[in-house]
C-alpha cells in the first residue's frame, strides 16, 4: 500500500475504495487531480493522469526519495514503478518489462522518458565511461525517435505515431550495458495526408525551419512549408521556434549517438528527396505521359545519387517480367503513376525510420558479452505503444492499433489473474474463481487463422481479378455475421450510423468501434513496384542501397510473395505478446483528462470511456476479489506493531507470524484477515484504516519518545566529547605553559652578564593563556633593567636624570628640542674657561663667551661666603647656563642661577668685578642674608637655577638700558631690558646684573602655577602666578650659541614641584596667553632671517610678538 496521505487528496490506491463501482473511482480520480496528485495505484499498477502543466515530481531530490523504497512507502509515482521493476531485475536475476499505455496524448511518451530517466540516475555509481555512453545514447535515442517518429495531432502536439519497445539489458552489478529497439506500425500514410489542423512529422518542419540556408541552398528547398505538398497541411499550424530548437537538439543527439556527418547529410537529403517526390506532376502530351515540372527530376537524381533518366523512366513506366526472361516495359497511367509515386514516398519515409531505428541498435548493442565471464544479462523492457483509437473515421491503422491493444489487454488480465493466483498458492490461501471479461474471443476474431479479419483480408488480396473494398467486407459479412462482436449495416439493418458497403462495426472490450473498409486492400498490400527498389539499390549512397537490400534482385527472378502488411503487424504483435509474457510485468495506464489540453478540466465522460478501455475495474476487481490487501509479516509489524503492547517495540514471540497474529486478534480484526506463509491477507480496506488511524495517533508520542531520547544520547554524548575536548586542552595547556618557560627561562638565564643587561633578547610566543603574565613579566623586566641601569649612574648624575626624566614626561611628543641630549651641570667651577680679559660685572653675569671661566672665578668668591661650610658637587652640561646644587648639612640650596657675562669694554670698566667688586660684593651679601640659613632649624633655601634671560618682560618701570648694551629692559611702556634669574626652592629671583644683582622682583614658588614654553627652538618661557602677575623672559647670550636650556629650566622645575608634592602645570603652544596685572595678553614668536640678531620683543595688537634669530 501507498504511504498514507491526508484524506483531502484521496485514497491513494483504488484498492480501498470502499465499494468497487465506476461512480467511485471516477470520484476518488478527480479529487486526486485537482489537488494536484496525478498518480494512483491499483495494487501494483501505476494509474497516470495527464496534467497538461509542468509539475516539480522529477528531480534529483525525488528520485533519490523513491531509489530503494518500496511502492507503498512512497506515495504514487512512475519512479516507484520504475524502482520496483529495477529491484526485481536486480535481486532476483529476473527479466522485467513496464507497459504504458493509454491514448494518444494521455501521456504515454512522457512517462516513458521519465522512467528512462530514473533508471540513467540510479545505475552505474562508480562512473564507468562505457555505462555511461550506454546511458547517454538509450536517453538521445528518445530525441532522434521523436523527432522521426512523432508528428502534431488534434489530441496531441507530439503524438507518437509509433508503437516502440525497447529492452535494456543490464550486467550482474545492474548496470547498463546495451539495448534493443523494436518499432511497430510506422503510420505512414501521413507522409501523404493528414486530418485539417494536424501535421507531418515533426522532421520535415525541423528541417524546413531550423536548417542553414546553406544546407537548404543544397538541398534545394525553400523555407515555406506550404510550398511543398506533404507539409501544407501543417504549414498553419508551425511552431518556428520549438521546431528551430529541437532540430539542434536532434543535431546534437545524432551526434552523441554516433551518426556519421555522410549518414547525417544523407538523412536531410532523403528527407529532401520525400518533399520534391510530393510535388512531382503528371500530365498527357501527345498521347504519352510526362512529368510536368522536369527540374525535380534533377533534383531528385541528384539527392538520391542516382541517374536522372533511369528516375523518370522508374517514374513513368513499370517493368514486367514476360516469358523466357523478356522484359517489357509498361507505361503508367496517371493514376497508376501517382499510386507508385505516393507508394514511393511512404516506403522511403518508413525505411529511413527503420534503417534510423537500425543505426541506433547497432550503436547500443551488447557487445563481447560472455556470460561465463560477466554472469547473467539481465532485461529490463520499456514498451511505449498506443492506445485504443476510436475517431469518426477509422481506417486500416486504428484496425491494428486497436487489435494491438486487444492483444495486451489479454496479457494484462492473464498475467494480473496468473500473478494472483500463483500468490495465493505461494501462500497458501484458498483460490477464489474470479468473474472477469476474457476478450480472448475479439482477439481470436481478428487473429484466428482462416476465419479471422486478417486472414479473410489476405485472401481477398490474393484473389484474382478484380477485388474491391466493398467485396472484402460482404466477404466478412458471410463469414463473421454470426459473431456477437461483429456486425455490419448488412447484418443490421436497422442500424443507420453504419453505411452499406462501406462499414463494419467491432465490439472491443473497451467499447464499439466503426472502420470504413475503404484503403484496407491497398494498405494491406503495400504494393511498391520493384522498380523502385532496384533504383534505389543502385544508387551511389551507401545509405539509401543499405536500405534498399531486395532491389539486388533481378527483375526476372521468381520471388515469394511478401508477406501483407496485416500480417505482418500481427506477427510482431503475437512476437510482443510472448516477449512480455515471459517477464514480470509492471503497468502504467495513461488517462488524458480533456481534449482542450487544459491542466483545470475533468471531463467526466472522456475519462470515464478511457478507465473502461483501460480496463481498470476488471484490473481493479482481481486485485480486490478475495483479500484487497496483503503484506510480508515483517514489514506489516514495521508499520504497526506501536498499536499492540505486546509488538512495542520488540515482540519476543517465535515468529512475525505470530506476532501479527497476536496483533490482529488484540485489535479484534482476527475475522477480516488470512495468514499466508510470509504474508498477511487482510480482505476489507477498512480493517487497514483503522491501523491506520490509531498508528496516526500514537505517532506523534512515538516521535516525542524518540526525539527525547535521541536528544539525550546527543547530550551525553557532547558531555563525553566537551570533557575529552577539555582533558585534552589541560594538558595542551600545560605543555605549552612548561615549554614556553623553560624557552624563557633559557633565554634570560644569562642576562646579569650581557652589556645591554637583556634589552636584545627576544621574548618567545606566549600561549594565549600566559599573555597578561608575559606582560607582568616583561614591566618587571624592565624595572629590573632599569635598576640595574640606575645602580651603575654615580650619585652626582641622579639630580640630572631625575629632572630630565622630570622635562621628558611633560615634553615629550609636544617639543622637539629641549636639551635632552646634553649634560645639565650644576657645578661649573671645575669645567669653566677663563673669561676674557677685562669684562664688567655685568657681561659677567649674562651668558656670553667667557661665561664658564667668569662664573667659575664668581663662585669661587662667593660660594664661601654664602655657604660657609658646604660641598659642592660637580654635574657638567656643555652650555652655558649652571645648575648649582651646593650641600650642606642643612641642605641649603640654589634650583638653577642663570647670568650673562658682558665685557668692560661695553661697559667702561676697565677690570673685571668677579675678584670682589662692589657688584660682586653686593650679590654676595644678598645671596648670604636671603638664601643661607639664619639658623639650622630654620627652613633651608637651595639655589636650583640662576639664569641672564636676556630678554624680559616686567610689570615694573626700569631705567632705560644703557647705549651700546646687549639687552634691553621693558617697563610699563613695553620697553624691555636684560635681567638675571635666579630660582632656590623657596623664591624665584629677577635681579639686575648692572646694579650688582640688585633683586627686583622676589616670586614664591608656590605662587608659580604653571610654565609655558613653544614647539619651536626659541628659547621663550612664561610663568603662571595665582595673583595673574606672569613672568615673560627669553633666554639667549648662552655658549654654546645654539644652546638649549628650556628643557633644563622646565625638568628642573617639574622635579622640584614633584618632590613638593605641588601642582605645576606644563604647556606647550605656539601662541601663549599670559596674564600681566589681571590683563590678558597672548605671546607669539616669529622668526627672524637674521641669523647675527639678539631676540627682541615687540608690541602687538592683542599682546607681544617675540622675534627670535632662526637658529
Amino acid at each position: 500500500m501507498a504511504e498514507q496521505e491526508s484524506l483531502e487528496f484521496g485514497k491513494a490506491d483504488f484498492v480501498l475504495l470502499d465499494q468497487v463501482t465506476m461512480e467511485e473511482f471516477m470520484e476518488n480520480l478527480k479529487l486526486r487531480f485537482e489537488k494536484g496528485r496525478i498518480y494512483t495505484y491499483i495494487g501494483e499498477v501505476v494509474v497516470s493522469v495527464n496534467p497538461y502543466k509542468q509539475m516539480d515530481l522529477y528531480g534529483k531530490d525525488t528520485i533519490e526519495q523513491y531509489r530503494g523504497r518500496e511502492l507503498y512507502e512512497r506515495p504514487p509515482h512512475l519512479y516507484a514503478v520504475a524502482d520496483a521493476a529495477y529491484k526485481a531485475m536486480k535481486r532476483r536475476a529476473k527479466d522485467t518489462c513496464i507497459v504504458i499505455s493509454g491514448e494518444s496524448g494521455a501521456g504515454k511518451t512522457e512517462a516513458s522518458k521519465y522512467i528512462m530517466q530514473y533508471i540513467a540516475a540510479i545505475t552505474n555509481p562508480t562512473q564507468r565511461a562505457e555505462v555511461e555512453r550506454v546511458k547517454n545514447v538509450l536517453l538521445k535515442s528518445n530525441c532522434v525517435l521523436e523527432s522521426f517518429g512523432n508528428a502534431k495531432t488534434n489530441r496531441n502536439d507530439n503524438s507518437s505515431r509509433f508503437g516502440k519497445y525497447m529492452d535494456i539489458n543490464f550486467d550482474f552489478k545492474g548496470d547498463p550495458t546495451g539495448g534493443h529497439i523494436n518499432n511497430y506500425l510506422l503510420e505512414k500514410s501521413r507522409i501523404l495526408q493528414q486530418q485539417p489542423g494536424e501535421r507531418n512529422f515533426h522532421a520535415f518542419y525541423q528541417l524546413l525551419l531550423g536548417a542553414s540556408d546553406a544546407l537548404l541552398d543544397l538541398l534545394y528547398l525553400g523555407r515555406d512549408p506550404e510550398a511543398y505538398r506533404f507539409t501544407r497541411e501543417g504549414a498553419r499550424n508551425n511552431y518556428s521556434g520549438s521546431d528551430r530548437a529541437n532540430h539542434k537538439a536532434v543535431e546534437v543527439a545524432m551526434k552523441v549517438i554516433g551518426f556519421s556527418p555522410e549518414e547525417m547529410d544523407s538523412i536531410y537529403k532523403i528527407l529532401a528527396a520525400i518533399l520534391h517526390l510530393g510535388n512531382v506532376c503528371f500530365v498527357t502530351a501527345e498521347d504519352a505521359m510526362k512529368v510536368e515540372n522536369d527540374h525535380l527530376v534533377s533534383y531528385l537524381a541528384e539527392l538520391t545519387s542516382t541517374e536522372a533518366g533511369s528516375l523518370l523512366n522508374t517514374l513513368l513506366y513499370r517493368a514486367v517480367a514476360a516469358g523466357g526472361g523478356e522484359v517489357i516495359h509498361k507505361a503508367h497511367s496517371i493514376n497508376e503513376a501517382n499510386y507508385a509515386r505516393d507508394a514511393c514516398a511512404k516506403a522511403f519515409y518508413e525505411r529511413l525510420f527503420c534503417w534510423i531505428v537500425a543505426r541506433i541498435n547497432k550503436v547500443i548493442e551488447v557487445k563481447n558479452y560472455d556470460a561465463r565471464l560477466h554472469g547473467k544479462n539481465t532485461v529490463i523492457g520499456v514498451l511505449d505503444i498506443y492506445g485504443f483509437e476510436i475517431f469518426d473515421t477509422n481506417s486500416f491503422e486504428q484496425f491494428c492499433i486497436n487489435y494491438c491493444n486487444e492483444k495486451l489487454q489479454q496479457l494484462f488480465i492473464e498475467l494480473i489473474l496468473r500473478q494472483e493466483q500463483a500468490e495465493y498458492q505461494r501462500e497458501g490461501i484458498e483460490w477464489q474463481h474470479i468473474e472477469y471479461f476474457n476478450n480472448q474471443i475479439i482477439v481470436d476474431l481478428v487473429e484466428e487463422p482462416h476465419k479471422g479479419i486478417v486472414a479473410i483480408l489476405d485472401e481477398a488480396c490474393l484473389t484474382a481479378g478484380k477485388v474491391t473494398d466493398a467485396l472484402f467486407l460482404d466477404s466478412m459479412n458471410n463469414r463473421l455475421g454470426k459473431h456477437p462482436h461483429y456486425t455490419s449495416r448488412k447484418i443490421s439493418p436497422t442500424d443507420k450510423s453504419m453505411e452499406f458497403g462501406r462499414d463494419f462495426r467491432i465490439k472491443h472490450y473497451a467499447g464499439e468501434a466503426m472502420y470504413s473498409v475503404e484503403g484496407f486492400l491497398d494498405k494491406n498490400k503495400d504494393t511498391l513496384f520493384q522498380d523502385f527498389k532496384r533504383l534505389m539499390y543502385n544508387s551511389a549512397d551507401p545509405v539509401l542501397r543499405e536500405m534498399w537490400p531486395e532491389g539486388k534482385q533481378s527483375i526476372t527472378e521468381v520471388t515469394k510473395r511478401p508477406l501483407t502488411a496485416a500480417t505482418l503487424f500481427k506477427n510482431s504483435m503475437v512476437a510482443l505478446v510472448g516477449n512480455l509474457a515471459s517477464k514480470e510485468p509492471y503497468y502504467v495506464r495513461c488517462i488524458k483528462p480533456n481534449d482542450q489540453k487544459s491542466p483545470c478540466l475533468f471531463d467526466e465522460e472522456r475519462c470515464r470511456h478511457q478507465v473502461s478501455y483501460l480496463g481498470l475495474l476488471e484490473n481493479l476487481r482481481v486485485r480486490r476479489a478475495g483479500f484487497a490487501y496483503r503484506q510480508p509479516y515483517d514489514r506489516f509489524l514495521l508499520r504497526y506493531k506501536m498499536t499492540c503492547e505486546y509488538t512495542w517495540p520488540n515482540h519476543l514471540m517465535a515468529t512475525d507470524r505470530e506476532a501479527t497474529q497476536a496483533l490482529m486478534e488484540q485489535r479484534g480484526f482476527q475475522d477480516d484477515v488470512a495468514y499466508g506463509q510470509t504474508k498477511i491477507f487482510i480482505r476489507t480496506p477498512r480493517t487497514l484504516f483503522c491501523l491506520e488511524l490509531e498508528r496516526a495517533q500514537l505517532i506523534p508520542i512515538i516521535v516525542l519518545l524518540l526525539q527525547k531520547a535521541w536528544r539525550g544520547a546527543l547530550a551525553r554524548k557532547r558531555c563525553r566529547y566537551l570533557r575529552a575536548v577539555y582533558t585534552i586542552m589541560n594538558y595542551f595547556k600545560r605543555y605549552k605553559v612548561k615549554s614556553y618557560l623553560l624557552e624563557l627561562v633559557q633565554s634570560f638565564q644569562a642576562v646579569r652578564s650581557m652589556p645591554d643587561y637583556g634589552k636584545s633578547v627576544a621574548w618567545p610566543e606566549p600561549p594565549a593563556v600566559l599573555v597578561p603574565f608575559q606582560e607582568n613579566s616583561k614591566l618587571i623586566f624592565r624595572r629590573w633593567h632599569a635598576r640595574q641601569i640606575v645602580k651603575n649612574i654615580p650619585p652626582s648624575d641622579m639630580e640630572q636624570i631625575k629632572a630630565k626624566v622630570a622635562a621628558l614626561d611633560v615634553l615629550q611628543g609636544l617639543r622637539k628640542h629641549w636639551g635632552c641630549g646634553r649634560s645639565w651641570g650644576r657645578n661649573y667651577l671645575m669645567s669653566g674657561k677663563p673669561p676674557p680679559p677685562g669684562p664688567s660685572l655685568e657681561k659677567f653675569l649674562h651668558l656670553g663667551p667667557g661665561f664658564y671661566g667668569n662664573l667659575k672665578a664668581f663662585y669661587k668668591i662667593c660660594c664661601p661666603l654664602l655657604f660657609p661650610g658646604s660641598s659642592l658637587l660637580p654635574f657638567a652640561l656643555p652650555s652655558g647656563a649652571f645648575l648649582f646644587s651646593p650641600t650642606w648639612s642643612q641642605g641649603n640650596g640654589i634650583l638653577l642661577a642663570c647670568c650673562e657675562l658682558h665685557s668692560a669694554q661695553e661697559t667702561g670698566s676697565k677690570a673685571p668685578m668677579w675678584a670682589g667688586g662692589p657688584r660682586s660684593r653686593s650679590c654676595a651679601r644678598w645671596l648670604q642674608s636671603h638664601v643661607q640659613p639664619k639658623q639650622k632649624s630654620s627652613p633651608s633655601h637651595t639655589v636650583r637655577h640662576s639664569q641672564h634671560p636676556g630678554l624680559e618682560k616686567g610689570e615694573e618701570p626700569q631705567e632705560p638700558r644703557e647705549t651700546g648694551s646687549s639687552g634691553h629692559q621693558v617697563n610699563h611702556c613695553n620697553k624691555s631690558a636684560d635681567r638675571a634669574l635666579l630660582i632656590t626652592d623657596q623664591h624665584l629671583y629677577k635681579m639686575e646684573p648692572r646694579k650688582q644683582y640688585r633683586v627686583m622682583t622676589s616670586i614664591p614658588l608656590q605662587m608659580v602655577t604653571g610654565v609655558s614654553v613653544t614647539s619651536g627652538v626659541d628659547q621663550l618661557v612664561v610663568f603662571h602666578t595665582k595673583n595673574h602677575h606672569g613672568l615673560m623672559v627669553c633666554l639667549h647670550k648662552m655658549r654654546p650659541v645654539n644652546d638649549n636650556r628650556v628643557g633644563e629650566l622646565v625638568g628642573v622645575l617639574v622635579d622640584h614641584f614633584r618632590r613638593a608634592k605641588l601642582e605645576l602645570r606644563v604647556q606647550v603652544a605656539d601662541c601663549i596667553q599670559l596674564s600681566l596685572k589681571g590683563r590678558k595678553r597672548l605671546v607669539t614668536v616669529e622668526t627672524t632671517t637674521d641669523a647675527e640678531a639678539q631676540p627682541n620683543f615687540v608690541k602687538s595688537r592683542d599682546g607681544f610678538i617675540l622675534y627670535s634669530p632662526r637658529r
